[in-house]
């Protein structure tokens, strides 16, 4: 593929209308640290979850940096409040947080997603500024790179960095919900601006849409596998 056009993607032929989801029925989610999950793409997954979509979120690190007692188990069971009545399964890896790159998540995740067999998997945008979700990204495509026969759609959410989007989703009902089940992650608004961040990504991501009926949205990089493995490796390679 031609260098400077892997960021270009037409995808109206998996959106109904502006905004809409891409239809899927099984849906993966990669979470670097106990909060990525909500801020990226939680909106995307509740809009997902009243279509009766199935919902995975696996949790990778066990995100101990992120608060100042340094005990790893805050910080899973806040996301088990997060997601306290809500139909989706969570899995923790438990990984220390920050050393990723030593884990053997490659094998992990290829075997969740052999048995799954998710539609879509969402997971942080590949040039996000922190090292686990630089990571988890490279980690899902070497898993996909070992699973040539199957076929996905991957769409990298933001979390602590914009990315180049080329596919938003219409969060303006469910941004509410989403904005209560963030102060569920209480190590983290403590410390950090996560709140203010979430919400001020969401409404401009809404009003760049340019229609008044959108009022927040999440927007991803998104493309089917072939894309997703050429996108990471032309980006990754630049470094």
């Amino acid at each position: 593929m031609e260098k400077g056009k892997l960021l270009i993607r037409n995808i109206t032929q998996v959106q109904a209308k502006i905004g809409a989801l891409p239809p899927a029925k099984k849906i993966l989610v990669l979470s670097p640290h106990q909060d990525d999950e909500l801020i990226g793409c939680g909106g995307t997954v509740l809009a997902y979850l009243k279509e009766d979509a199935q919902v995975k979120l696996m949790y990778m690190t066990d995100g101990r940096y992120g608060i100042m007692s340094g005990e790893p188990e805050i910080r899973n069971e806040e996301a088990r409040q997060v997601w306290e009545g809500k139909q989706v399964e969570q899995i923790f890896l438990n990984h220390e947080d920050s050393h990723l790159f030593e884990s053997d998540s490659i094998h992990s995740l290829r075997a969740v997603i052999e048995e799954f067999q998710p539609d879509i998997i969402f997971t942080p945008w590949v040039l996000d500024q922190h090292i686990d979700h630089q990571y988890t990204t490279g980690f899902l495509q070497k898993a996909l790179q070992q699973l040539p026969e199957f076929e996905v759609a991957v769409a990298m959410y933001e979390v602590m960095s914009p990315l180049y989007a080329n596919l938003m989703i219409n969060i303006t009902k469910e941004f509410p919900e989403k904005m209560r089940m963030l102060e569920n992650y209480k190590s983290q608004l403590k410390f950090m601006h996560i709140r203010e961040i979430t919400e001020a990504l969401n409404v401009y991501r809404g009003k760049s849409m340019h229609l008044k009926a959108i009022a927040q949205a999440e927007s991803f990089h998104y493309g089917e596998k072939k894309f997703f493995l050429s996108v990471v490796d032309e980006l990754t390679s630049i470094f």
